[in-house]
Order: C-alpha cells, then structure tokens, then sequence
C-alpha cells in the first residue's frame, strides 16, 4: 500500500462511514428460561450431528457413484439446508425451536465442508482444515443464531424477547431476558443478528450491528504534520514505537500472564489426577463413555473460569492500547511478524506461540484504526534489528535475544535493541507508504505505557530504557472523549 502524503500539507484522517462490530452484554435469565435455552442449544447441537451424519453418508455415495445430485447437495450452498424440513417432519420435536438456529446449524456444517474442500485446493490460507466431525455439546455449547433484523428476537430497552419454536399443541414459545445494558447507549447501532451463547454458567447476547463512527479531531491538526509510529513487535515487550516527532514508547506486555498460567497449571494437574476415579458407563454390557468425579467436574469448571477471565483481561488491555494509540496518532505502522514455533526451550516456545499476544493485538488495532478514521499500515520488518539507523551498516549475523543493546562496528553508534528496528521501521514507512523524507528527529524523550485496570500508565525512561527516578508516572484514565455537540469521537469499550 503506498499512500501519497506531503508533510507540509494539511492532513484530513480517513473518514469512515459506517463500520460492522459485536457487541457482547450479559443477558440475564431466570432459572426456567435458561433450562429452555439450554434445551434449545442441545437441540440445534443434536440437528448438527445429524447433517454430519448424513454428510458422510453422501460423502461416501459421492466417491464411488459421483451422482451430481448427491454433489450438489453435499457441497451446495443450501443442499444440507434443504434437508431440514423433512428431517423435522420425522423429528417434531425439532419444531419447538426456531427455524433461524436450525438454519443456521446446516448452513455452519456448509461452511465448515467449503473450507474443508479450499483447503484441501490450497485455496484457503491458514491451518489446513479437516473433515467436519461430530460436536459435543458438553465440550464447547452451541450458539443459537438469529441471522435476520427484528426476525425471532425483539428489544425493547434492557429487555429482550426471544422467540422459540412450537409446542405440540401449536402455541408459540417466548423467553424474555434482561441485558445488562440497552443498545441506546452505543451511538447509531443498526442491529443485523443476534447470538445466543453461553460461556460456562453465564449468558451472553452478542449483536452484530453497524456502528456509524465519526474520525476525532485534535486541535491543530490540519496545520500541522501527521503524526506516525512504528511499532516493533516483540516478546520482551508487547511493542516497542518511534514517532515522528522523536518520542520513543515502550507497550508494557500484559502483567497477569505468569499468574494465569501458574493457577491453570495448578488447576490442570490437580484435574488430571482424578481422571483415574472416573466411572465407565455401559449400556446392554456396551462400554459408553467414562463418567468424571465430582471434583473433577468441579476443577473443570475452574480451569475454563481462569481461562475465560484470561482471554477478557487480554481483551480488555489490547482495546484500551490501541484506543490510546489511535487517539495520539493519525498513522500506525506495525511490524509483520508473527510467532510461528522456534525457540530455544520449552518455556520460550510456550511463551512465545501460546502467550504471545502479537497476533491479536494487530487484528485489534487494525479494526480501531478503521473505527477512529486512522491509517494502519503493516511494514517489513526483516533485518530492522541488525541494521544500524544512522548508517546503515548491517550486521552479518542476528542478534541473540539476551543483547538488548549494541554498538555499531561501523559508526559507532550505541543502540537500543527495540528502539533501533523502530526507527528503521519508521525512515521505512515514512519514505515508502508516505512518500515523506526519511529524514526524522533523534529520540529525545522516552517513556514506557503500561495497562492498569483503568487506563494507560506512562513512565518516563531513561537513556538506558529503564524506569527514570527522577519523575513521576503519569496515570491517562480510559475516558470517552465528546465533541462539542455532545456526541463520542471514538467510543471506548466497544467489542472488536
């Protein structure tokens, strides 16, 4: 992407009409209503495993008849769909739920069929992806969706009417529910479905909605440069940025990362020790399954709790950093690396594949950047490290990841590991994507951002990049900012 930019005109950030997002609120129902949904979820999960079962059945008449009829109904948008009818005629329980979640249950196996055949083309980036297998509704609950505006559900304030199937008698089934907050509060939200989910012992409604956003405005911006940074990622550190106007800034990596992972390794062994008192289950002298203790289904319950309190901690802090960054910046350049295996041992391979969050922090920031009317531009960042910044010179070899710091053989120059790539990254993205010189001031000032529950912390730092003792930290709370007739620039808090 190369973007056309002088530094010396006036700069206008992208303006965004309209931008598609969830938003998640937890939906309270009594005692009776959940045992309904539940029932509902188990329901659409059995109808699953069903089409599974009927799709091998065609699978298997495909190879050796290779009848287009069976093709085009195993491998068509609606074949498996078009099923459903008949198999709720033989089934009419399936009648008590809602025909948008039983649609939507043959149209998630379609799917997961198509990405199985473009993977097996090569046509399909990522993973390879294997042959739909049958669900376990135990292991991850099925999601009832509503795919069509105002069609099966209905919201009025913080209260939210479901609309079920049939009873046998033909009287339509309603559960009402009470979300925790009302879509009023999220400035022109236009409903297009909604999910049903639930994640161990709670309820949430996910709405997918289109959100018409207004890019902020910062005084002074049109008489001035854009401000840019780049951001090089790494595992030390979430991120470490350069801008334009010489300020370096070290992204502090999310603090809870060695407590979760000691409370879920403790959780996990003590789980794993009782699955020798599991019970086999048999039926007719058939072996069933294995029936789990007490305090193994007890332990499992925690284990998914620590890690769903993990993932909205991350989630949280990922938002709120790129929230910050788009508020400062007009243009956000990031390195394109990735962790993809290596390491030297078992824990750095765990660090850096399982806990690192560089992945989702570029999938997160990009979306902020499009939300806020920002330009989000990713930058190859291969040698940046072993490049000197201010001549050029480029090592022969890497730099191990014990050197943080370094002298250049050529120049002289002592360098910051971090704030070294930065600064190739940004002459990279200033000269390239911008069409700007390449020439930036020398870092003056430098300060590390940190996430602290409720905002960024920032720490001023030294020449040497640790913590300065002779200032103080300055807290930037996590504010919703207004523009002067009342409305949110870029409302905070919004689900990605």
């Amino acid at each position: 992407m190369r973007i056309v930019l002088s530094v010396a005109s006036h700069f206008t950030p992208v303006k965004v009409a309209a931008v598609e997002c969830a938003i998640k609120l937890n939906l309270e129902l009594s005692p009776d209503d959940e045992r309904i949904i539940e029932g509902q979820m188990k329901i659409c999960n059995w109808l699953y495993n069903q089409l599974v079962q009927r799709a091998n059945e065609l699978r298997d008449s495909y190879v050796q008849n290779q009848d287009a009829e069976v093709a085009k109904t195993l491998y068509g948008n609606r074949g498996l769909r078009d099923l459903v009818p008949a198999i709720k005629e033989t089934h009419p329980f399936l009648k008590s739920v809602h025909s948008s979640p039983l649609k939507n249950a043959a149209l998630q196996l379609t799917r997961a069929i198509q990405d199985y055949q473009k993977s097996r083309k090569g046509k399909r980036q990522g993973k390879p992806t294997g042959w739909p297998s049958f669900r376990s509704h135990k292991v991850k609950p099925f999601s009832l969706l509503y795919d069509e505006p105002g069609k099966g559900f209905k919201l009025e304030g913080r209260t939210l009417r479901l609309s079920l199937g049939q009873t046998s008698e033909g009287r339509r089934i309603y559960v009402t529910g009470t979300v925790e907050k009302p879509l009023s509060s999220f400035d022109d939200a236009e409903i297009k479905q909604l999910r049903i989910k639930r994640e161990h012992d709670r309820y949430f409604a996910v709405f997918s909605v289109v959100r018409k956003f207004r890019p902020e405005s910062r005084q002074g911006a049109s008489a001035q440069a854009p401000q840019v940074i780049a951001l090089d990622p790494n595992h030390k550190n979430l991120a470490y940025g350069v801008d334009s106007s010489g300020q370096a800034i070290e992204i502090v990596n999310f603090r809870g990362t060695k407590y979760f992972d000691r409370e879920i390794d403790r959780v996990k062994s003590k789980r794993d020790l009782c699955q020798r008192k599991s019970i086999p289950v048999t039926e007719d002298g058939k072996f069933i399954y294995f029936k789990p203790s007490r305090r193994y289904q007890r332990l499992q319950k925690t284990h998914r709790r620590l890690l769903q309190k993990r993932r909205d901690q991350t989630k949280l802090m990922l938002q709120t950093i790129a929230n910050f960054l788009c508020k400062h910046y007009s243009v956000i350049a990031i390195g394109d690396y990735t962790p993809r295996g290596g390491g030297i041992s078992k824990s750095m391979r765990r660090g850096m594949n399982n806990q690192s969050l560089i992945g989702r922090f570029k999938l997160v920031l990009k979306w902020v950047a499009a939300r806020s009317g920002r330009i989000y531009i990713e930058w190859p960042e291969h040698g940046s490290t072993r490049t000197c910044s201010e001549c050029g010179y480029k090592l022969a070899t890497g730099l191990t990841p014990d050197i943080r710091r370094w002298d250049c053989p050529a120049c002289g120059t002592h360098h910051l590991r971090d704030e070294n790539a930065a600064i190739n990254g940004l002459k990279q993205v200033m000269h390239k994507d911008l069409s700007c010189s390449d020439q930036i001031p020398p870092v003056t000032r430098r300060h590390s951002a940190r996430f602290s529950g409720s905002g960024i912390e920032r720490t001023p730092l030294d020449a040497t990049g640790k913590p300065s003792v002779t200032t103080t930290r300055v807290v930037e709370l996590r504010t919703k900012r207004c523009e002067p007739d009342g409305r949110r620039s870029v409302p905070h808090g919004a689900t990605a």
